[in-house]
């Protein structure tokens, strides 16, 4: 799929147009370069010159591409995808193109296009010349970057290391360059933001770089040192994770394991604080002790500090109730898409996420129960007789009771079957109203990179320790609308996390069966144990019930584990409304601690 159909020619190669243009923008970040070149190749196809607007074309569509560094194979993604299709990937370009882009090479001006250009043909053609070429443009253009883009310089280091790695043998001095490279940033005065150190030591441990890595140690301590006499714990959190992670490098694992510890123990700080301060808040101060007790059960060996905590936990608990105000609001359902939209327009990619997950509410069970026996009162004759819900196959897969006017028991069935029916018909309304609407202007404004989403929600308590990473690959297909492999993720990692979430409370703890096996309990158990509520709260709980267990809802759990979802059904809004069911079970203790306050007030 090349941007246009004509063919690169030799004159419009040697044409030097296209170099002063790309050299007159100047340093720019990399996605800056692809409007001045769509235009120019716009220019081009009203003049008629069909070759040289495939040339633009081509150089418009590759500054597009979205660097994906998890993923070395195939590290350049598109920007965007969506139902209608999706933007430009190096799997587009033709061969001609290739070859002419190998020529034009050498006359790439920009350091960041032409490392991005040397890079496809490695990616392409295996280009060992051009990969030497896309180290070396690399580094230079980190060393020289755009004012406030430093993001994009940790991308392109990170990719020159990758292709190192890659080239295996070659020119030592060329595989020195990004290590000196990255040292450079790291000795910075005032030091560059904590999360990008944190990424520049990361990619250092990942070459076995680290023996020059004893400065950076020192100076962070040293930091985290001031960040604590200053009541910074954020800062100091994030220095001494730091800290841990170069001792770890440096093989001094009780070092390491040491700053560990005080990284969890500034979460301990902070609650207090908030339990003891001027305006007291209970609930932070429990959602704080949360991420406390999830960074020492990573750490390992601390049973009784986390026994401690909880204990701590259960007797704030205990006051939150009290703190808790109510509201309620209206929706306008026919404005319902552009209030969608405008809740995550114009804010940073961590707000635009909170809010995608808040673009609906867990419904009141009394009131969904309230609307079933309406329907049921005004539609009598619809609940008097058997029915049954069909699966892709026209199987039979439920049939609630008749509603009985003798039997209670018979009538309370057919109640709670048709409150999960509506439940789960109400579910393609709120993600073609709400949801989907969002996601879309989110990723339009925003180009959603995996470690965007492992940074956001790594930290959170929801997610048991371990299975970060797939969560968070769960919740990254789902934001780029690929709903199928999302739910395909998603449903057993929250079948695990709601598991841990009633074994933390006590609630529900591993069978034991007659030989001494112990046996983990099925999600059925979980959702329908009689003290489900008092961990989920009903709300929540009924939801869950609704997506994931209920015979009369969407049932996604089986379904999915049964694999007996046609592609259509993993693509559809019972999976669409599933993953935003994880996002939201995720991102709400880590709203509870950010946001407590605005929360509070409405």
């Amino acid at each position: 799929m090349s941007p246009i159909e004509c063919e690169i020619t030799q004159a419009a190669i040697d044409d030097s147009r296209w170099s002063e243009a790309l050299a007159n923008l100047g340093v720019v970040p990399l996605h800056q370069y692809a409007d001045p070149m769509f235009a120019q190749a716009r220019s081009e196809a009203e003049a008629d010159d069909k070759a040289m607007e495939a040339l633009y074309a081509v150089l418009g569509s590759i500054c597009t591409y979205y660097f994906r560094p998890e993923d070395r194979l195939n590290p350049y993604g598109p920007q965007w995808t969506g139902p209608g299709g999706r933007s430009a990937i190096p799997d587009d370009l033709r061969e001609s193109d290739l070859d002419a882009l190998k020529q034009m090479l050498p006359r790439i001006q920009p350091a960041s296009v032409r490392g991005l250009v040397a890079d496809v043909l490695w990616v392409r053609r295996r280009d060992a010349e051009a990969a030497q070429l896309a180290v070396s443009a690399f580094v230079e253009a980190a060393r020289n970057p755009p004012e406030g883009w430093m993001h994009d310089v940790l991308d392109q280091l990170e990719r020159a290391i990758q292709l190192v790695a890659a080239l295996r043998k070659g020119d030592e001095d060329l595989g020195r360059l990004p290590i000196e490279a990255v040292h450079e940033l790291l000795r910075l005065d005032p030091p560059i933001p904590i999360g990008y150190e944190h990424r520049l030591v990361d990619m250092l441990v990942s070459r076995n770089a680290v023996d020059d890595l004893e400065p950076c140690l020192e100076r962070a301590i040293r930091r985290a040192t001031a960040a604590a006499e200053a009541r910074d714990y954020g800062a100091e959190r994030n220095l001494h994770d730091l800290v841990s992670l170069v001792a770890g490098a440096l093989g001094r694992e009780a070092e390491a394991r040491e700053h560990a510890i005080a990284a969890a123990e500034t979460w301990v700080a902070e609650a207090q604080l908030a339990a003891e301060g001027e305006e007291p808040s209970h609930m932070r101060a429990v959602g704080l002790l949360e991420f406390s007790i999830k960074a020492y059960r990573a750490i390992g060996g601390c049973r009784p500090r986390i026994d401690q905590l909880h204990e701590q936990m259960l007797e704030w608990q205990a006051d939150v109730v009290g703190e808790m105000k109510e509201y309620s609001t209206q929706i306008d359902i026919s404005g319902l898409v552009a209030k969608s939209i405008d809740s995550v327009s114009g804010r940073t990619l961590p707000q635009a996420i909170v809010m995608l997950s808040r673009v609906y509410g867990f419904r009141d069970v009394e009131e969904c129960r309230s609307e079933a026996v309406r329907l049921m009162t005004e539609n009598p004759l619809r609940y008097l007789v058997s029915s049954s819900y069909l699966d892709a196959r026209g199987r039979v897969v439920a049939r609630p009771q008749a509603m009985s006017a003798s039997d209670d028991d018979a009538r309370e069935a057919a109640v709670l079957a048709e409150m999960y029916n509506q439940a789960h018909s109400a579910m393609g309304m709120v993600v073609q109203g709400g949801i989907e609407p969002a996601r879309r202007a989110l990723v339009a404004e925003h180009p959603v990179a995996f470690r965007d989403i492992m940074s956001l929600f790594e930290p959170s308590p929801f997610i048991p320790p371990g299975h970060e990473v797939m969560y968070a690959k769960g919740l990254w297909f789902g934001l780029l609308g690929d709903y199928a492999t999302a739910a395909a993720i998603l449903a057993p990692e929250l079948e695990n996390a709601l598991r841990e979430q009633m074994i933390n409370a006590g609630k529900l703890l591993p069978r034991l069966n007659p030989d001494a096996t112990q046996e983990e309990r099925s999600l059925g158990e979980i959702l329908w144990d009689k003290e489900a509520a008092e961990v989920f709260g009903d709300a929540k709980l009924f939801t869950l019930r609704a997506v994931l267990s209920s015979d009369f809802g969407a049932n996604l759990r089986d379904r999915i584990a049964h694999g007996l979802l046609t592609y259509d059904e993993y693509a559809s809004s019972d999976t669409a409304f599933m993953w935003w069911l994880a996002l939201r079970l995720a991102i709400d203790p880590l709203v509870r601690v950010a946001d407590v306050a605005a929360t509070t007030s409405r």
